[in-house]
């Protein structure tokens, strides 16, 4: 029997935003959090990459749950903040070609990523909806 194991995690640090003001400790606490999330994911790399069971054999899909705007309006979000609907995602690992950071292979959307997560458990996923959806840099 195969066994498949499927981790998710919420990664959210903590972000303080003084709306309005141009404060270097906002830039400082915007790094640090920065720093503290690539640190923690490293974390849960360089851990399961370490053991056995999962070396190899596991695929990382680590994303956002939505973007932000640009320039002074980078710390908002919504459908009135233009650029705030785009995001990242990053996928690595076994069944995953390395490609790098790209934007051409895109654009790819949200809605996608419960078929790419199907598609790496080797499930046949279709939405309610009955609209197929291609699987992300699969």
């Amino acid at each position: 029997m195969k066994r498949i194991i499927l981790i998710l995690l919420s990664v959210l640090p903590l972000l303080v935003l003084a709306k309005g003001k141009q404060d270097s400790r906002l830039i400082v606490i915007t790094i640090d959090a920065a720093r503290g999330t690539d640190a923690f994911i490293r974390d849960i790399y360089e851990t399961l990459e370490a053991d056995r069971f999962y070396k190899g054999k596991t695929t990382y899909l680590v994303t956002c749950d939505h973007g932000r705007g640009f320039g002074n309006e980078w710390s908002n979000h919504g459908s009135s903040t233009k650029g705030s609907e785009a995001t990242w995602l990053m996928l690595l690992g076994k069944g995953i070609d390395a490609k790098g950071e790209t934007k051409e292979c895109g654009p790819f959307y949200t809605k996608q990523i419960a078929v790419t997560i199907a598609s790496i458990l080797g499930i046949d996923f279709t939405p309610d909806d009955g609209a197929k959806l291609q699987p992300i840099g699969m």
